[in-house]
This record gives C-alpha cells, structure tokens and sequence, in this order.
C-alpha cells in the first residue's frame, strides 16, 4: 500500500512539474484570457509574490500611446487584463503621449512607483519623465510629478533596481545623441545624481541589467520604427566606461531578429529578453520577442539566439531552446545510407558516423591492413562539385586516397585520384563535376609525415551540390515591399531577415528570377508567422510572360508549410502570390529556397564507365 501511495505522488508530482512548462511563441499575436489582443508595448515586468505583472503602451488607437495597461499572469504564457493603471484622465495628468513605463518595488515605503517617458500628442516636442505610484501592482496610480531630470531631456528609458535596493533611471538625451544614467531618491521619486553614461552615440531603448557584478547595457540605434543593430555593452560600474559595443543578437543582417531592446526578466536566475517587433504600419498589431539569454563558461553573453518557440519554468526558470532552423545544405551526403569495407564497430566508428553531420564522430577501419573503401548511396543520381574529407589526423599523417562514382553500384568511374598524396591537410577539398548516386572513397595508403601511424579513418564526408538552391542571392523582386525590408532580404540566405509587403496585405506577390532556366523538383517557403495561415499560389515561368501553377494553396487553413514538391522543367522564375491570411498575421517571407536537384538522366553522355571492381 505504501509502494502504491509512493507511485502515485510520484506520478503526482511528475504530472505537476510537467506542467510548469510553458511554450513561448516569438513574434506571434498574443492574446489575453478574453481573447484581445495584449496592448503592453515597450513595457517592463515586475513579480510580486507568484505573480507576474506586465505594465506597456496601448497603441490599439494606431496613434499616440495615452494609456498604460496592466496584465498578471502566474506561468507567463496565460495573462489577465487588470485596468488602465495610467492615463490621460489620471487627476493631475493633462493630454499625453505615455511610452516605455517601468514599474519598481520600493521596499522602505512599500509603494510600486512608476516612471514613463511624457510627451504631448501634437508635437513631441516635452521630453519628459512621469513619475507615479501605487499600494498596489495593480492599482490606480497617482501622478506625482513630470519633470526633466536635471534640466535633461528624456525620452526613451527604464529603471533598474541593485542588490543594495538603491534605484536608478536611464534615458536618452540631447534628441537622443545621449544617454544618462540618474541614481533615484530613497524613494525612487526623484533624481538626486547623474551621470553621462554614452555621449554622442545616438542610442536608444536603454535596457540595464546585472550579473555576477558586471552591468549590462542593451540598447538599439535611433531608426524610428524599423529595426537595427541591437548591442550591449558591458561595465563594473553602473555609471561606467562602458566597453565597445557587441552584438545582442547572433544574426548577421543588423535588425536583430526585426526587434528592438525592451527590459530584462529575470525568472529564478534565468534572463529573458524581453524586446518588441514595431509594426509602424499598424502599431496595434506590433509583436512581442522574448527570447532566453544564456551566457558562456566564463560568464560573458552569448549572442542571442532566434528560436520559432521555446519553453520556460516560471518557478524554476528553466528554459529549453530547440536547434535553430538553419537554411538548407547543400551537402547531399548528410545522413544518407553508408557501407564500408570493414568498420570499427566495438567504438562505435561505424560507416554512418561519416555522415551525420557531427565532426566529433568518425568513420574508422578495424584494422590497420590498407586498403579500406567507404560509400554512400544519395538515394538518386546527382551532379557532384566538389567533395570535402575530413580525416582523422595522426602526427600529420597524409592520406592517399581516389573517389569514385558509379550510377548502378556496379561499374565505377574514378574522379577523383590522390594515391599519390603528399598533403597532411586534415581537410582535403577536390573539386570536380561528376555524376552518380554512389561515390565511394577508397583509402590506399598514408604517408607518416611526422613519423606517426594511423588506420583509414575519418570524420566527416560532405558532397556538395551546387544545384541545391538556386534561388540564393539572386535577383528578387515584389510588387510591394517596406523600408528595409526589402524582397532581397527573402533569398539571402538568413533566416531572420524577411521581406514584408508594404501597402497592403492580399494580391501581392514576391518573384525571383533565377538567372537561367532550370529543371525544378520543389521549393521550401520559411513564412514570417509560423503560427498563422497564408492562403497563395507558387507560379513558374519561362519568360516571365506565360505563367503555370505548380502549387495551390489558396484555400487552405494549414499552419506553416514550408516545403512543395513539383517537377518544373525550363523554369527561370518563380512567383509566390498570396490572396489570403489568417487573422492578426501580416504578409512577410523569411527565405525561399528553390531546388534544382532533379536527377541526371541515366545515360548524361559525361560520365565514364569504367570496368567493374
């Protein structure tokens, strides 16, 4: 009996800690426990208790932000609209322009005090900071003051709060040339000191955090709405020198996964990111990218990594993060189905193990009696460009080697022939255009340049094919598109940048010329919004006159589908046209990959057949 009462709290417990896991959606359309969509732009969180409180800008006006919401969530994924905490008819307040509000607990006077950047509607010309408090996280909060902290202006800003509880405030100034940081008033209603923290680098959206007594400082370039190079910077004191800016984000294309800086959560020791994607077009509609931070062995940040969904612990702060989607190789050989002549399988150094993909494994033989051949089979016949070996390396030991291809497994033809291979290279890249479905490296001998001993052995095996996508970096085009976000940006290889339509949503279309026809075998499409709907056609043309279908989807109600087969011969453009959108979700393509990796006749009239071995 008590065996069973001992399972079943397991069994309990198990269920409970697997549902403290919540999932994440970056850049989705978040909804409240009513349905609407969360207005909390620009905000910042504070916890009290085992709630969360989410304090951001109602932009559902598209126009001037006059009132700050307040939302509570226990778990971070569901949230609770509470009030209107601050707005324009708060007594005390005139018309305003409310943006970036941040929220601090004062633990002396117990209040939660609250401080926002003030404008007027009209003319953005005040530049000032609002102060306000409450007894409560979600109560109404009283206006108490708007100011220039020390004749300043300031705009953009946000608060942190040290290990010793002493408070500060940072903001840009100067039209945002500047940013100063001020230390707060015991209690945390006024700026008692101040110090220019960045001069002159036209920096905005300040995010101040610490960690293992080392203060970060996020912030964006000052471009309006569109995104830009997101970076931090990093100092032993909060009033600095801050060192030279890094990257914030891994991606390379500077719009930091089309986001801008926000605040730092911080859940049970675990940094969220917690940043905005502005829609300037439709302000309403602006997303919300929280993405986990991490940091490496010696406690420095690890550029940010994009992440479609991942998961959080609200309790425990433990987060999980899947492998990014990455764009698609062009090494055929990945994965597919190996042999060998002989294969240390007691170390596990099978043929496989040549083609997974992860260089620490290898392909080794069980003895040392030369030679020792290792094949794949790519499952079709393929043009071959160039082939990369990465060899296990002993005291520079150079292999000798020859590859071969073959169309049936049968008869071989040699492409390649290094048996008489003098270079210790661990690496060794042979160039060369061949045909076939089976290659097949066939290692001879070595030479011991440095007086070691090795077996055929080897890490990693890539064939590449240049005729994987044929829509990189060519030229693309649209027949709408925004500022810097631009039809290029859909076929340039990254994954984080994305083209979006401009003017409107239905009927427009994005098109790449491929620069010469092509025997087409499918494409994949990396949407903007994985979690929506699009509803369109992918066209092909020879002459970009006369278009075919190859795939229809407009009436579909199918989330995310990346990947369409066809057989398209003498096709040099391709046109994705859309007509229709789930709801919340704005027309946007990360990347087109287009294939070319139809297979070669069986009788190309450019590959040799030698005798049989």
């Amino acid at each position: 009996m008590k065996k069973t009462l001992l399972f079943m709290l397991f069994v309990c417990c198990a269920a409970l800690l697997a549902e403290a896991q919540v999932t994440i959606n970056p850049g989705l359309s978040w909804k409240d426990d009513s349905g609407n969509v969360i207005q909390a732009h620009g905000g910042g969180i504070v916890k009290a208790g085992k709630t969360f409180y989410w304090y951001g800008e109602d932009r559902s006006d598209n126009k001037s932000s006059q009132k700050i919401n307040c939302y509570s969530s226990t778990d971070l994924k569901n949230w609770t609209f509470r009030k209107v905490v601050l707005s324009s008819s708060t007594p005390g307040m005139a018309e305003a322009n409310l943006e970036r509000p941040k929220v601090l607990y004062n633990d002396k006077t117990k209040k939660y005090v609250l401080w926002v950047h003030k404008e007027n509607t009209h003319d953005y010309g005040e530049a000032k900071a609002l102060v306000a408090v409450s007894d409560k996280p979600d109560g109404d909060f009283t206006f108490i003051k708007e100011f220039r902290p020390f004749g300043n202006m300031s705009r953009d800003c946000n608060l942190f709060k040290d290990e010793d509880g002493t408070a500060y405030f940072v903001s840009t100034a100067r039209e945002n040339t500047d940013m100063i940081c001020y230390r707060l008033s015991p209690d945390y209603l006024d700026a008692v000191e101040q110090r220019k923290i960045l001069d002159g680098g036209r920096r905005e959206a300040p995010v101040i955090f610490k960690r293992n007594g080392l203060y970060y400082l996020c912030t964006s370039a000052a471009t309006g709405w569109a995104p830009n190079y997101n970076s931090v910077q990093t100092a032993k004191n909060i009033f600095g020198p801050y060192g030279p800016q890094q990257p914030l984000y891994s991606n390379t294309t500077g719009n930091s996964y089309d986001s801008q800086t926000a605040f730092v959560l911080d859940v049970n020791g675990t940094l969220v990111m917690v940043a905005d994607r502005w829609k300037g077009w439709d302000l309403k509609d602006s997303r919300y990218m929280w993405l986990p931070m991490n940091f490496d062995s010696k406690g420095g940040l690890m550029p940010i990594e994009w992440a479609d969904s991942w998961t959080i612990d609200p309790i425990t702060g433990n987060a999980k993060a899947p492998a990014r989607l990455k764009p698609a190789s062009n090494n055929i050989a990945l994965n597919k189905t190996a042999e060998a002549s002989v294969a240390n399988t007691v170390n596990g150094n099978e043929a496989r193990c040549a083609f997974d993909g992860n260089p620490a494994t290898k392909w080794c033989a069980d003895n040392g009696n030369w030679p020792h051949w290792l094949m794949v089979d790519l499952g079709q016949i393929y043009k071959i460009s160039s082939s990369e070996i990465t060899w296990e390396r002993n005291n520079g030991t150079a292999y000798q080697y020859i590859i071969e291809s073959s169309l049936d497994k049968n008869s071989w033809t040699t492409v390649i022939d290094k048996s008489r291979n003098t270079n210790g290279d661990q690496t060794q890249v042979d160039n060369s255009i061949a045909g076939g479905r089976y290659f097949r490296v066939r290692a001879i001998g070595h030479i011991d340049v440095k007086g070691g001993y090795s077996w055929a052995s080897l890490f990693e095996w890539k064939l590449i094919s240049d005729g994987i996508n044929v829509a990189l970096h060519k030229t693309a085009t649209a027949d709408s598109q925004q500022a810097g976000t631009y039809a290029v940006k859909a076929n340039d290889g990254e994954f984080e940048s994305a083209w979006y339509t401009g003017g409107g949503k239905l009927g427009n279309s994005w098109a790449v010329d491929l620069g010469k026809p092509y025997n087409l075998t499918g494409c994949r499409i990396m949407w903007q919004d994985p979690g929506f709907y699009y509803q369109y056609k992918i066209d092909v043309s020879s002459d970009k006159n006369t278009w075919t279908t190859m795939i229809d989807k407009t009436d579909t109600n199918v989330i995310w589908t990346p990947v369409h087969k066809f057989n398209a011969s003498n096709a040099r453009y391709l046109r994705i046209t859309v007509n229709g959108l789930d709801d919340g979700c704005w027309l946007g393509i990360r990347e087109v990959e287009v294939f070319d990796t139809k297979p070669l006749p069986l009788h190309t009239g450019t590959i040799r057949i030698s005798g049989r071995k």
